[in-house]
């Protein structure tokens, strides 16, 4: 778990607690992380807002609705990774933020499978 705008581990048991055992609203960008031929870095991405409170275990059902449309739009020769990102918060994340949560997570460093 990271602080979206720090880009740093949360640690504190307390704040992992509170996020995951309130029911929020949450932000959930959900990305393709894709890698050009020339090496350049894209992502192609989606940003939901789902209606309601959840509980951070109920968001895999509302996160697969849309994982889909997400993985239909990479172009499958450049696509490296999935990965989402989920802000209990009514906040919208720009693409810059939400490359930069990616990398420090790793996501950019997958071996792509054959």
């Amino acid at each position: 778990m990271f602080n979206w705008k720090t880009c740093r581990v949360i640690r504190s048991r307390q704040i992992v607690d509170a996020i995951f055992d309130v029911a929020h609203n949450w932000t959930i960008y959900i990305s393709g992380m894709c890698v050009r031929q020339d090496g350049s870095e894209y992502l192609k991405s989606l940003e939901i807002a789902p209606n309601g409170m959840y509980l951070a275990s109920q968001l895999t059902e509302v996160i697969e609705q849309y994982y889909t449309e997400v993985r239909d739009s990479c172009n499958p020769k450049h696509l490296v990774a999935y990965g989402w990102i989920a802000i209990p918060s009514s906040v919208s994340l720009d693409e810059a933020l939400a490359a930069k949560v990616f990398a420090a997570a790793g996501a950019w460093n997958q071996v792509k499978a054959a």
